[in-house]
């Protein structure tokens, strides 16, 4: 469970990484020493970011240390309950205060850095697509589209809600409303990322055309059927 965890989420960093870097090549050109250094160090630094949370092959005993850190943390949400959240730091009030600052700083960074490179990697397309045809700057603009609404998202169903999740543990906040923005928004983060599939990459969006078109054919051949033999027997 914990390595799925890493590798689904390293993966999720590392393909956005490599979509503002793209981005980024486009516009400047021919990469130098220090560039393709500076890109291997983005690389590695987003990898070991969500490594974290091998931590928890430390803490196997989940069913036992989820009441010990619900005693020494009695704010936490009720996303603990959950049989797939995972509690990777040892139930130590000063291991736990430590862990939950740098999660934040990990988030807040995240956050903030996945914001500026999407708005970075717009205005950079959006200066170089000035002298290109039309059809060329509506599909870039589409794609720009596509990317801040893809950070969009994911700041809202995971950065958003795990941080508030953490400071309101962290500042023992009783504010009961929080827990169900917390679980409302992180459990429905792998919808929203399904939604941002089919409205906005075309393969997705055919086959969706193309199921619900067979499903409508379907249903006017049998109901075209039934009236064909309702007006035979009459």
């Amino acid at each position: 469970m914990y390595v799925v965890y890493f590798v689904a989420s390293a993966s999720c960093l590392l393909i956005f990484c490599n979509r503002i870097l793209g981005i980024l090549n486009m516009y400047k050109g021919d990469k130098s020493v220090i560039r393709k250094i500076l890109e291997f160090l983005v690389y590695v630094t987003a990898f070991l970011f969500p490594a974290t949370v091998l931590y928890g092959l430390k803490v196997p005993d989940q069913s036992a240390v989820k009441p010990m850190t619900r005693q020494i943390a009695p704010y936490y949400p009720d996303c603990l309950d959950d049989s797939n959240v995972i509690v990777f730091i040892s139930p130590d009030p000063k291991k736990l205060k430590n862990s939950l600052i740098f999660y934040l700083c990990y988030l807040l960074a995240l956050a903030i850095a996945s914001i500026l490179s999407a708005h970075l990697a717009y205005h950079l397309l959006s200066r170089r697509m000035t002298h290109q045809s039309e059809k060329t700057r509506r599909m870039h603009l589409k794609f720009n589209r596509r990317t801040l609404l893809q950070v969009l998202i994911d700041t809202c169903f995971t950065s958003i809600p795990f941080t508030v999740s953490n400071m309101a543990t962290l500042f023992h906040w009783q504010v009961p409303e929080l827990t169900y923005f917390v679980d409302v928004m992180s459990k429905n983060s792998p919808t929203a990322c399904i939604v941002i599939l089919f409205l906005y990459y075309d393969p997705y969006q055919k086959w969706l055309l193309d199921t619900f078109q067979i499903v409508f054919l379907r249903k006017n051949r049998v109901s075209a059927t039934g009236t064909m033999v309702k007006s035979a027997e009459t």
